[in-house]
């Protein structure tokens, strides 16, 4: 059984082993999103739309000439069906194995979210947006989740307490920075000037 998880202000062994238990799901959900946010980088990496607020040096319009039959970026299109598995796993188990627990509903809308997020963006062919926006979700869910991990493993000072910064900075620039500037840029693709060439 997996037993590096301290005792905590004299918890019951059931306890122990519970948190041991949701700090390996936390430990594997770590592994996936760094997977994913490396996956992510190497696809967006020296793309023409790729906007220097995410690394790269193109324009975001790139992305969309021509649409809906701008060329299928094929790096974001393969690797988006091997992030499918993951949503798609998660809705599968949540709704027809795991037992119901009292955020069930909520859970499950966050799931079918997820699900139609993850698929949409590529079968719609808006695969730069939806790239980007998986980029910055799964980087700020790395440290997220070694956070939990840590915390779930009784070891909140310093690593927990460290990671948790790191998941602030992360969520600051990823999510309340660049998906802004991002959403900036589709409304400056739709609205703006000189979009009739698109």
């Amino acid at each position: 059984m997996f037993r590096f998880a301290k005792r905590v202000n004299n918890e019951s062994e059931d306890m122990v082993l519970f948190k041991a238990k949701k700090s390996t799901v936390q430990l594997h959900l770590f592994f996936w999103h760094l997977f994913a946010a490396v996956g992510l980088w190497y696809v967006i990496c020296g793309k023409p739309w790729t906007p220097w607020f995410m690394g790269g040096d193109g324009d975001f319009v790139n992305g969309f000439v021509n649409m809906p039959f701008s060329p299928i970026d094929t790096d974001g299109y393969y690797f988006g069906l091997i992030l499918l598995g993951h949503p798609l796993q998660e809705s599968i188990s949540h709704f027809f194995i795991k037992e119901k627990e009292p955020e069930f509903y909520e859970m499950g809308m966050h799931h079918l979210a997820h699900l139609s997020l993850a698929s949409c963006y590529m079968f719609a062919n808006v695969i730069p947006i939806g790239s980007l926006i998986a980029f910055v979700h799964d980087a700020s869910d790395v440290p997220g989740s070694l956070t939990k991990f840590f915390h779930l493993s009784g070891y909140d000072v310093p690593w927990a307490a460290l990671a948790l910064m790191t998941t602030q900075v992360f969520w600051f620039y990823g999510r309340l920075l660049c998906l802004p500037m991002l959403m900036k840029e589709l409304h400056r693709l739709n609205y703006g000037p000189g979009r009739e060439h698109l």
